[in-house]
């Protein structure tokens, strides 16, 4: 006689998310308690029946099969953890994408760059807490991979490691790559890290500051050499997180691994940006018992681009700071600071985004086609996200079509601007 298996109604589907607190150290391989989307499914019972259940039976785990996969479409339809690799400067570089719940290729999302520290990986380091956030207020984190040298994976940020690395120039790729291939608002990217990716995030403001709107650094100090060249071509808001019983990167600053002190990081930020701003002070509410006190200083409020924040975090070592085992979630912080600021706009008191005409193909790499929906004049000029020129007077006369080489350009984002009478439009696409 055949016997059937079936399951009882107190089969229990549990799907939880847990964020527990850990710590890196930058001279050893970090360690983590991993936050990690789980699906636990618990069989309470299995028994074993006659065949007079069979109807039933298979019925019963048929229906449970089939929910099972609903459940696992549904979570791999809303949120994608993806592993990418382009060669840039001879070299392959990895890098983690995470598209969060709700993204769709329609709808523009920010980009945030999170940056590892030294030894570390993008995997580990993604359990920060940022995609949790993403899913809720969305936009796109990558985590880019560092190169490997003596003591690990290791940005060339400006101290001693890995000075013939072009860093800055594979997340500047990265930042166009994303702009081909996801729908990402050019105007809103972002950069953060811990330790040495806080450290590399200070670089990216120096030399990235017409991609990147604002930086956010855990416990990783403005190098030196950096500052010393340091000519951003805007604003650039700035937040800093550091704990002042630092061992690894101290607050004071380190001249082994040329760093300046929080004091002096913050003054530089605050010279560049012309920041005048009365300091606002808050003291975060004390109610967790870590021996960590937190107190914020404020010059200036979003949306002002000249924003500098520090949180000093006394009693705190080389950590990142989490809720509920702390008195705030750094991530939220620093994603709440970032998400306030942009790039100066393209004439913002103008701009009719472009209705009345369309270009292809988007992204372009040798020629730009303008179609326009009536018989056209007026001039047509090319501007990088800041509003700099760097094609002009395009003249039209009465014309359906128009192309313009853009074989010129450098790989970006940039924006086609059509003035027609007192009226501007324009659009944006991507060099590629």
């Amino acid at each position: 006689m055949k016997k059937y298996i079936y399951l009882r109604n107190d089969v229990e589907i549990n799907l939880h998310s847990d964020l527990l607190f850990f710590s890196f150290s930058a001279l050893k391989k970090p360690y983590v308690a991993l936050p990690i989307a789980i699906g636990n499914v618990r069989f309470s019972r299995l028994e074993k029946e006659k065949n007079s259940f069979a109807k039933e039976s298979k019925f019963i785990f048929t229906s449970f099969l089939t929910l099972l996969l609903c459940c696992a479409i549904a979570i791999s339809a809303t949120a994608q953890s993806i592993t990418k690799s382009f060669t840039y400067d001879g070299l392959e570089r990895e890098y983690i994408i995470y598209l969060p719940t709700g993204y769709t290729p329609g709808v523009q999302m920010p980009l945030l760059l999170g940056l590892h520290g030294l030894g570390d990986t993008p995997s580990n380091f993604q359990n920060v807490g940022f995609n949790s956030i993403a899913d809720a207020e969305g936009f796109i984190p990558v985590y880019p991979a560092a190169q490997g040298s003596f003591l690990g994976n290791a940005w060339n940020s400006g101290t001693p490691l890995n000075p013939d690395i072009d860093d800055v120039g594979f997340i500047s790729a990265l930042i166009d790559s994303m702009a081909v291939n996801y729908n990402i608002d050019a105007d809103r990217v972002y950069s953060t890290g811990y330790s040495m990716g806080g450290i590399m995030s200070y670089r990216l403001a120096c030399e990235l500051s017409d991609k990147i709107a604002a930086i956010a650094s855990g416990s990783g100090l403005l190098a030196a050499g950096v500052a010393d060249n340091c000519n951003p071509v805007r604003n650039m808001p700035v937040l800093h997180v550091h704990g002042t019983d630092d061992p690894t990167v101290p607050y004071a600053g380190s001249a082994l691994y040329n760093l300046k002190s929080v004091d002096e990081t913050i003054d530089h930020w605050l010279t560049l940006n012309n920041n005048t701003a009365m300091q606002d002070y808050t003291m975060i509410p004390d109610n967790v018992n870590d021996g960590i006190s937190i107190e914020r200083f404020a010059y200036g409020a979003c949306p002002d681009d000249s924003e500098v924040i520090l949180y000093k975090a006394t009693g705190m070592g080389h950590a990142w700071l989490f809720t509920p085992n702390n008195d705030m979630s750094q991530s939220q912080a620093i994603w709440d600071f970032l998400k306030c600021h942009s790039l100066l706009p393209v004439n913002t008191e103008e701009v009719m985004l472009g209705a009345n005409f369309q270009i292809f193909p988007n992204p372009a790499s040798e020629q730009l086609n303008i179609q326009f929906e009536q018989a056209m004049s007026g001039t047509l000029r090319i501007t990088d996200v800041l509003g700099r020129e760097v094609l002009n007077n395009i003249s039209l006369q009465e014309t359906m079509t128009q192309s313009v080489n853009v074989n010129q350009l450098n790989k970006g984002v940039y924006v086609l601007v059509l003035e027609a009478g007192s009226n501007i439009y324009s659009l944006r696409f991507v060099k590629q």
